[in-house]
């Protein structure tokens, strides 16, 4: 069996749901599956089970979705932004030192030998792994220092599926971009496109299917609607997808969205209790309004 790299065609396309969900899927058809993402930019992370490190919260969680213990060999490299350019760079679950984009990409690759042995260890005991890329896998400045993406497809030939945001618009565009700004080698290896976050009556989108697979040559292999899927973020870019139903909520709590909020994930069983409406505010005027506040963690 093969490997599968996520690709999204933007960051918060649904890479990290998308990863999640066919881990798990594979997981109850019986395969030994793994989730991995080779470097992560997340200030919300766990302690793994195993070596006592540090990995990014998707892939814990999609780890303990599937009863595995977690493992630096998931999320190898993991970078907690700071102030400004700098980010704190965390190699095999171990704190390592502060650094820059500048001097980050400088020593990209002493990093790659990393990324690899964490990659061949997980295949020695899975079938499968479920490699999460990052951001677009066409950053055409950036593509010779693209850990999660480019490297990871070529390296280990894995096969690719695309995932693209509809809500934000530019779906064709966006799909057709990235596999014609896709190396040859790795555009054979797309098996379909995942069409996410669709709003209203699936059957409006059709012809949109049909223009993907007539014109661009490409399978569609699902149109997901949207879900405010309010668990395992990543970083605050997934605040902006964060949406709670709370017609029965009787107490307003509401978390000060600081610039470098880290582990928020922690607030998860509040999000998840129907009498609790937690929303992330950025307002001072907005603080009247709740019967709580917390101040949350930070990085800075």
């Amino acid at each position: 069996m093969y490997s599968l790299s996520i690709f999204g065609t933007s960051s918060d396309a649904g890479k990290s749901t998308l990863s999640f969900a066919i881990t798990y899927l594979l997981h109850k058809k019986g395969f030994k599956v793994a989730p991995f993402k080779a470097q992560n930019v997340s200030n919300n992370s766990v302690v793994t089970d195993i070596d006592t490190g540090e990995i990014a919260i998707p892939q814990a969680f999609a780890a303990e979705a599937i009863g595995l213990k977690t493992t630096p060999l998931f999320n190898p490299i993991l970078l907690k932004s700071g102030a400004k350019n700098s980010a704190h760079l965390i190699i095999n679950g171990k704190s390592l030192k502060d650094t820059d984009v500048r001097e980050y990409y400088k020593n990209i690759n002493k990093l790659k030998p990393i990324v690899k042995k964490a990659f061949k260890t997980l295949q020695k005991e899975y079938e499968c792994i479920v490699a999460e890329g990052a951001g677009s896998p066409v950053e055409l400045n950036l593509m010779d220092k693209d850990l999660s993406n480019i490297y990871v497809a070529k390296q280990f030939n894995t096969k690719i599926i695309l995932v693209a945001d509809i809500e934000r618009g530019g779906v064709f565009a966006s799909i057709y971009g990235v596999y014609k700004l896709l190396p040859k080698k790795l555009r054979k290896n797309i098996i379909g496109v995942v069409v996410n976050k669709f709003r209203g009556d699936r059957s409006l989108f059709d012809a949109g299917v049909q223009i993907i697979e007539r014109d661009f040559g490409l399978k569609v292999l699902g149109v997901v609607p949207y879900l405010p899927f309010n668990l395992g973020f990543e970083d605050s870019a997934s605040l902006m997808n964060y949406r709670q139903e709370t017609k029965d909520a009787i107490i307003k709590v509401g978390v000060i969205q600081l610039p470098h909020i880290s582990n928020f994930t922690d607030f998860e069983p509040l999000v998840a209790d129907r009498e609790i409406a937690l929303d992330f505010i950025t307002q001072v005027s907005e603080a009247k309004n709740y019967d709580l506040l917390i101040l949350p963690g930070s990085k800075r």
